[in-house]
């Protein structure tokens, strides 16, 4: 077999193809590495489903006190919805209010006042936080009850559970 010999021209369209082919892969790694910033970027502002501690129920006056022992980030009150469940009957979910401000919850023709207290008075639910529940005309009344405290997805985020 004879060798084949190529000319100059011929020798010299291996550079380019490999050259295109460089600048091809480069700009194919910068689109990628640009897209998975920004999904990270973007997932960064999304406020997670934060872990809340509730300590023990403490009835008093007529109302039942939750102590917040902790959160495991500060998230927003607006981001958080309160309900409860009475014997039986559950609840429409209410926003939290701002602190100090009731937020109402009906149960089978009754109302409970829900009112946040940030003692840090910066807007997040935090530890060391209180949630109180009342009835909206007075004392609860005898019965078993079930507070949640909702993620704003409609997940539950920590309830507690009292006799009065």
């Amino acid at each position: 077999m004879r060798p084949v010999t190529r000319t100059k021209d011929e020798r010299a369209v291996a550079p380019i193809v490999a050259e295109i082919l460089l600048v091809a892969m480069s700009v194919t790694l910068a689109a990628t590495v640009f897209y998975v910033a920004n999904n990270l970027a973007t997932q960064a502002n999304v406020s997670s489903h934060p872990f809340v501690a509730l300590g023990p129920v403490d009835l008093q006056n007529g109302s039942a006190t939750l102590p917040v022992i902790s959160v495991s980030h500060p998230v927003a009150a607006v981001d958080y919805k309160v309900n409860l469940e009475v014997g039986t009957m559950m609840g429409t979910p209410a926003s939290l209010a701002a602190s100090g401000t009731p937020a109402t919850v009906a149960v089978g023709g009754r109302s409970y006042d829900v009112v946040w207290q940030d003692v840090a008075g910066e807007g997040f639910l935090n530890g060391g936080d209180l949630l109180t529940v009342s009835a909206a005309n007075g004392h609860l009344p005898n019965g078993v009850y079930s507070f949640f405290l909702i993620w704003n997805d409609g997940s539950v985020v920590q309830s507690a559970a009292w006799t009065v």
